[in-house]
């Protein structure tokens, strides 16, 4: 289902922005009241919730598996996280395709059959861009989105979090050092499988329920 977190790029489903960040908020004794910026990973709740109370993370953790984050959340200070992987395929003919950020800096390819309204900036149903105040601030967004699907893009998403401008081509340095940091994880990863049964059907009345085959 298609969903808007306006006035970042993509929604639901997609590797853009929109698809991907999230707002989040944490209470408790120990904790520096304010607003944190830093980035952090799912993965990364379970590590920093054990450090939070004291206690030992389980042995045989790697990197993927998450790293706390817990001494700059609650300080408002700098996290320990600076790179994130958002989704690695071993080619690129998948839905999605590949993305990777570190240091605030995120390369993406999309893959060939990315739907293509998930380019751009899609706001909510009856809602006005122009009066309305969102905590994410931006330009108004390009008329045509950059097509990533047949190179790496390359975005700044802490001075361009809306995914505007693809500077790709200004620092293709930066690209190269983000592709060695990603391939890793597509040498590792492995093909999707195709789903198995039927896709669910919608009734008379726009409900979901499942399908009638196994």
């Amino acid at each position: 289902t298609w969903s808007s977190n306006y006035p970042l790029r993509g929604g639901k489903n997609s590797m853009w922005e929109g698809g991907t960040r999230v707002a989040g908020c944490i209470a408790g004794p120990g904790l520096k009241v304010g607003e944190w910026d830093g980035f952090m990973h799912v993965s990364d709740w379970m590590p920093t919730l054990l450090e939070a109370v004291g206690a030992t993370p389980p042995t045989g953790l790697v990197s993927g598996d998450g790293q706390s984050v817990w001494q700059g959340l609650s300080t408002l200070g700098n996290s320990s996280r600076d790179w994130i992987l958002y989704e690695a395929h071993p080619d690129n003919t998948t839905v999605h395709g590949n993305a990777f950020m570190s240091k605030g800096m995120k390369i993406v390819q999309t893959g060939a059959t990315n739907p293509s309204n998930e380019f751009g900036w899609v706001p909510p149903p009856g809602q006005d861009p122009k009066v309305t105040p969102y905590t994410v601030s931006c330009p108004t967004p390009p008329e045509t989105p950059a097509d990533c699907s047949h190179h790496y893009c390359l975005f700044d998403v802490v001075n361009d979090p809306c995914e505007h401008n693809d500077i790709s081509g200004q620092k293709p340095e930066v690209v190269q050092e983000l592709l060695q940091k990603l391939m890793p994880f597509k040498n590792a990863a492995v093909p999707p499988t195709p789903s198995v049964g039927c896709d669910p059907i919608i009734n008379s009345k726009g409900a979901w329920r499942p399908c009638d085959s196994p």
